[in-house]
Formats: structure tokens, sequence, C-alpha cells
């Protein structure tokens, strides 16, 4: 765990510690993975730092990266019908294929 000036943080990284307002209020939860919206919003909230956890953190790491696979199988399956008419296309059926082969040693 370190702390991190908000200017430096940068999307995929994850609070170590709940981040609060001066009344005390949790504003964004430990465990929570910065996107730019969060970390716009940390910084027009006059927020100066916040705890992350150290990137030198395997497990950390590897769970990050599950929660992303995880994460994009998800929105791939939202997409999926959104694209049905590009389902002919080179690209789109190599995207499709990775999404299998990811889905199916995930389970």
């Amino acid at each position: 765990m370190r702390e991190q000036d908000t200017s430096n943080l940068v999307p995929g990284m994850r609070l170590a510690r709940d981040v609060k307002d001066a009344s005390g209020m949790v504003m964004v939860k430990e465990g929570t993975v910065l996107s730019d919206g969060i970390i716009a919003g940390l910084k027009r909230r006059g927020v100066s730092s916040v705890m992350v956890e150290a990137s030198d953190d395997k497990t950390g790491a590897a769970m990050d990266t599950a929660e992303l696979k995880d994460k994009i199988l998800e929105q791939m399956e939202i997409l999926r019908p959104l694209f049905s008419r590009c389902s002919n296309m080179e690209w789109m059926a190599s995207l499709m294929k990775a999404a299998a082969s990811a889905r199916a040693r995930r389970h």
C-alpha cells in the first residue's frame, strides 16, 4: 500500500482505503478499481492523494487481471447483438472466437 497523488493516478489502480470527504462520508470505497471518471471526480472534489495497492502485489495484480477478463466477457455479451450483422466480417469472427476461447477457459 502506498500514498499516491491524484495527479499521478492511472486507470486500473485499486484503492487500498476508503476515500472520505471532510465530514467523514465515504466517497469511493476501498477496493475500487480506478477509472478515468473516478479519478476526475476525485480531482474535482479536491482530493490531493489516496492510498492505492502497491503495484508489486502479485495477488492484487492477478485479481485485477481476472476481474478485467470477466468485465470484458460481460461487455462482449452486451455488444454481440449490436454487431450481429458484422458476424461475416473477419475481425468480428476473430473477436468472437477469442471471447469463446476465454469463456471456455474460465469454466
